[in-house]
């Protein structure tokens, strides 16, 4: 449901045939004047994402989207041959001019709200045009997976049973005791970023009760340039680069 709701690259309905107003919904109405009717997590996750926007003082940015596909292809490649291998795949960088024009379309931070205005009492969301920007494009990739698995372990809390959520690839959840007769604390590994056959996890860490850790870096999905430099998927929207 969540997948659907956040996914900014295609349409979806809901069980009754009707259309679903998802990030690509709020994202094709840019400019319009449409304000858009949104369901509770879209709203949830636009204030959440506004405020992260500010406390990094924009580091995190959800309208970085049209910078991030100007990287996408040359990183889904070299993921290919980075997950699993120590080997990287070589690419040439995006042209700087066309670096320089995605980078234009990202709102600065303490600008955000004022064109991305969401209402939490009507649960309406209007994306106003930003300056003579023609489009501007949200993405929630770097917060969406994290926010879906919270919302599987706030479920999982109804239980009230210990249990240990692995979810999104990089992201981990404990809540209570661990039961194991051997040991009451939780055993998870961090997986080596440069990883090769000999060396899987890079560290084991006992952690007591519940928690939260997640994880990133840019051996996960990457490439080399010409140069020899590592480019990745986590970008800095004040440079245009990673």
């Amino acid at each position: 449901r969540l997948h659907k709701l956040f996914d900014r690259y295609n349409d979806f309905v809901d069980k009754d045939g009707n259309d679903i107003v998802n990030l690509k919904t709020i994202n094709e109405s840019y400019g319009t004047g449409k304000v858009l009717t949104v369901d509770q997590d879209i709203v949830d996750l636009l204030n959440l994402s506004i405020k992260l926007s500010e406390l990094t003082e924009g580091y995190f940015n959800p309208t970085l989207g049209e910078l991030s596909d100007t990287w996408t292809y040359r990183i889904e490649e070299g993921q290919k041959y980075t997950r699993f291998s120590p080997y990287c795949f070589e690419d040439q960088d995006p042209l700087e001019e066309d670096i320089v024009s995605s980078k234009e379309t990202i709102i600065p931070y303490d600008e955000l709200s004022s064109y991305l205005v969401v209402n939490d009492e009507e649960n309406t969301v209007e994306f106003k045009k930003y300056k003579d920007v023609e489009k501007v494009t949200l993405s929630l990739g770097a917060i969406a997976k994290g926010y879906a698995v919270e919302k599987v372990k706030e479920y999982v809390e109804t239980f009230d049973v210990p249990c240990q959520i692995s979810g999104g690839s990089s992201s981990s959840y404990s809540i209570g005791t661990n039961p194991n007769p051997e040991r009451d604390y939780w055993l998870i590994g961090i997986a080596s970023p440069y990883r090769s056959i000999n060396l899987i996890a890079i560290a084991m860490l006992e952690i007591e009760g519940t928690y939260t850790l997640s994880v990133s870096g840019d051996y996960e999905s990457c490439y080399k340039n010409e140069e020899g430099i590592l480019r990745h998927h986590i970008l800095n929207p004040h440079t245009g680069y990673p």
